[in-house]
Order: structure tokens, then sequence, then C-alpha cells
């Protein structure tokens, strides 16, 4: 008897156990990205939305990253959001001219993880929680 209400409490902890380790951290899951060639065509960047999901701990984030023929991909931008159901047009990537990246998103941002603000002469500016209109 006393050794049937162990093994049932083991039983349990270990259920839940696997229950728990299920819901961890997972790897990121990209759900949408977007490109912008700058006006000469020498650099790229990208936008891409990812979500971590977790048991208390899942965050959904966005990161820009820009690339040319004389670096590799490399990321500028992080930060991570409220909400996971916005698409591509929440992100804009707009090049001011060859030098000048401006990277508006439209909700409100909860952290800015990192930002470089220049890379290779190539000024990246981020502006949070603003108008996605772009002229």
């Amino acid at each position: 008897m006393y050794g049937t209400k162990i093994l049932t409490k083991l039983g349990v902890g270990f259920l839940l156990g696997i229950a728990l380790y299920g819901c961890g951290p997972e790897k990121p899951i990209r759900t949408w990205s977007k490109t912008s060639q700058s006006p000469n065509g020498n650099v790229i960047a990208r936008a891409r939305l990812g979500a971590v999901g977790g048991f208390g701990t899942a965050f959904d984030w966005i990161n820009v990253a820009v690339m040319s023929n004389r670096f590799p991909w490399t990321t500028v931008i992080s930060f991570s959001i409220d909400r996971l159901t916005v698409g591509p047009d929440s992100v804009k990537l707009k090049w001011i001219n060859n030098s000048h990246l401006d990277v508006r998103y439209c909700y409100k941002v909860k952290k800015v993880l990192f930002h470089i603000k220049n890379i290779d002469n190539i000024m990246i500016v981020l502006h949070r929680g603003s108008s996605c209109i772009l002229r």
C-alpha cells in the first residue's frame, strides 16, 4: 500500500516533468521576413519577426540585419515586441540614400536588445512606435 503511493507520486511527478519540459524554450520560429536593397544595390537590409515559446518565457522579437559584398549578414537592431500577430507591414525599411537606412516599427517596442547605429559607414536609425507612413 505504502509502495503504491510512492510509485503513484513518482509517476505523477515524472509526467508533470515531461509536460513542463515540453513547454520549455524551443528554437525560434521565424514567421516572416522582408528585404530592402540600397539604391545602388550594394547593401541589402532584412527584417525578420520571430517567436520563442515556453512556459512563462515566450516572447516575440524583430531583428534587422544588413549585408553587402564587404561584410556578411550582421544584425544591427534587435528588439522584443508585445504581439505576434503583426505582419510584415508593421516594419518599414527605407533607404534614404546609400548610407542611411530608416527602420520604422509601427507599434510599441517592449525593449531594444541592441542597436548598432553605424556599420561600414551606413547609418541605421530606428523609429519606435512611429507612423509607418514613409514618403
